[in-house]
């Protein structure tokens, strides 16, 4: 907010304590604020959208060659000869596929906290500025 001094407080513009409020100025800095933290916000926004979309694909694409090594499987332990051979084939296909889904998991968890990291920046330095502009000023 813009503050001025003034002489004696007493000149019919309200002073307080020495000083008057000058209204224009305080509002357009107020509306300034509001537009760098939309500003902000919107890049946040942006970064995170691409994040998650790149998550989601990234899932989908997982998601796919999951069901594809399924229908493999699947083909394979119906032209087994006996139970023995369908047994050990669907065994490796369970482990295998445990062990990517962890790994998956894994990935898509490290990529999650990347984008919200990465999101959250331009909201923390617009934070960051606003401290240090007011901190200034106190």
């Amino acid at each position: 907010m813009t503050m001025s001094k003034i002489s004696n407080g007493s000149d019919g513009h309200g002073g307080f304590a020495g000083t008057k409020w000058d209204a224009q100025a305080g509002f357009a800095e107020f509306a300034g604020m509001g537009r760098e933290n939309l500003e902000a916000l919107v890049r946040a926004s942006t970064i995170a959208a691409h994040g998650y979309s790149s998550i989601a694909q990234h899932w989908a694409d997982f998601t796919k060659a999951t069901l594809d090594q399924s229908v493999e499987t699947a083909r394979a332990v119906f032209g087994t000869k006996n139970v023995k051979d369908a047994m050990e084939l669907q065994s490796r296909f369970a482990r295998s596929t445990f062990d990517r889904y962890v790994n998956e998991a894994s990935r898509i968890s490290e990529l999650g906290v990347k984008t919200t990291t990465e999101a959250l920046e331009p909201i923390q330095k617009r934070v960051d500025e606003v401290v240090a502009k007011y901190s200034r000023a106190a």
